[in-house]
């Protein structure tokens, strides 16, 4: 059985969980390592990146992360099918949608005005897509660079995505 917590965004990295199973969809133990491949079962786009994993021997799931699919679309699922080891039947996730990939980044809450040498208030950014919702997978990072103008942006000019993936805040300074 394959499950997934989320909805990934189209090309960005997300994680499946593969479980072996017995005969009542309880959680059973493999004998041997048990190696596995992923593939598409319904959706119109392309898995990629990890597509492969291994059920160690005396446990009975894995984390599979690094995994990508193409498009953005509803009623994705995906079919874990066993290639060595333990006999077990194929297992197919529960379909989920795949949101569009982030196309920008959005300042909220800008400072209008600052000061030279002094902080500017903090300030946030956002990864967004195409329709302008915010993409909660964004798995980058933002640098503030000058874009005009003279002197030089100082301070913490380069901040990843917190661990909700929303937003970052960053505090400069102009000088």
């Amino acid at each position: 059985v394959c499950s997934s917590d989320l909805s990934p965004s189209a090309t960005e990295p997300f994680s499946i969980v593969v479980q072996s199973q017995d005969a009542g969809n309880v959680a059973s133990n493999v004998s041997a390592n048990t190696n596995f491949s992923l593939s598409l079962a319904t959706g119109s786009g392309t898995l990629g990146g990890t597509l492969t994993g291994t059920i160690t021997a005396g446990s009975n799931q894995i984390t599979v992360s690094g995994i990508t699919f193409s498009a953005a679309g509803t009623g994705v699922s995906i079919t874990a099918t066993r290639t060595s080891g333990d006999i077990l039947t194929p297992g197919t996730s529960s379909t989920f949608s795949v949101l569009g990939a982030t196309t920008q980044l959005a300042f909220v809450s800008f400072p209008a005005t600052g000061l030279t040498n002094a902080a500017l208030s903090t300030f946030t950014v956002e990864a967004r897509r195409a329709d302008n919702s915010v993409d909660l997978n964004y798995p980058g990072s933002v640098t503030l660079t000058l874009n005009s103008g003279t002197g030089a942006v100082t301070g913490t000019l380069t901040k990843s995505f917190t661990s909700d993936r929303k937003s970052t805040r960053l505090n400069s300074s102009h000088a």
